[in-house]
């Protein structure tokens, strides 16, 4: 693969990269590669029209004629505007298939050594250093001893499994029930939630995100205090949210201690 094309393709899936001038230290020689050849774009010659040629004056004039009549019978041309400007009414039948849309998410799952479980909101294709930051996040704070493990992935729609409903209320019963098994022996020191799509897998659709960002509640179904962040992703991109993170934190490692 030649290197303009590789650095196309890394930089779409969001890897950021560099290139060696010089050949590093048991690095393999280089070796030429084609650049991929570009096609000529075909010379288009425009065709005059039979207006700009003088052609077709008959059937202009009396296209202007009869607009001149339609005019001074005050019989002007009407669009029908009923489908332009007319709002489009949906029956609450529609409303309510149109506002129960399907869930699909992806989330990356971490406990650490000191009995925390953290879920982050994820995209499909981010190759980003999320893990890394989540490990210095809990290291700062007293949460991590030791390396952070790999992350678990839930995907929403299930791989390999023919499920009709997919919906939000379907995928939070799934993640219920799969955190209340996990929980069964022992209820984690805290459950740390991070971005849109792990609140509303874990709590419910209905959660209103924004207003519970940087807060946290005690829940009675999974017996353990819940927290609320933004997306590991968001937080990598914004660094003003750093802050209140760390004020977050913070009550949080004084409710650890």
């Amino acid at each position: 693969m030649n290197e303009a094309t590789r650095m196309q393709y890394l930089e779409a899936i969001g890897v950021d990269m560099f290139v060696p001038r010089k050949r590093l230290v048991n690095a393999p020689a280089p070796r030429p590669c084609r650049l991929p050849r570009v096609k000529k774009e075909a010379v288009v010659t425009p065709v005059e029209t039979p207006a700009q040629r003088g052609e077709g004056l008959s059937s202009a004039q009396s296209l202007a004629t009869n607009i001149a009549s339609k005019i001074a019978e005050k019989q002007p041309y009407k669009r029908d505007r009923a489908a332009v400007e007319s709002p489009s009414i949906l029956v609450p039948e529609q409303q309510k298939d149109v506002a129960a849309s399907d869930a699909n998410f992806v989330l990356n799952l971490w406990f650490s050594d000191k009995n925390i479980q953290v879920i982050d909101s994820r995209s499909r294709d981010d190759a980003l250093p999320t893990a890394t930051l989540l490990a210095n996040i809990l290291l700062v704070n007293g949460l991590l001893r030791m390396n952070l493990p790999a992350a678990e992935i839930q995907c929403w729609p299930l791989a390999d499994h023919n499920i009709e409903d997919k919906s939000w209320a379907a995928a939070q019963s799934m993640m219920s029930d799969f955190l209340s098994a996990r929980f069964s022996q022992k209820a984690p020191q805290a459950l740390l939630l991070f971005g849109e799509a792990a609140v509303k897998a874990v709590l419910g659709e209905k959660s209103q995100f924004q207003s519970l960002c940087f807060t946290h509640h005690f829940s009675e179904e999974f017996s353990t205090p819940v927290y609320i962040f933004p997306s590991l992703k968001d937080i990598l991109y914004s660094p003003d949210l750093k802050k209140p993170l760390w004020q977050a934190m913070h009550s949080l490692r004084t409710d650890s201690a």
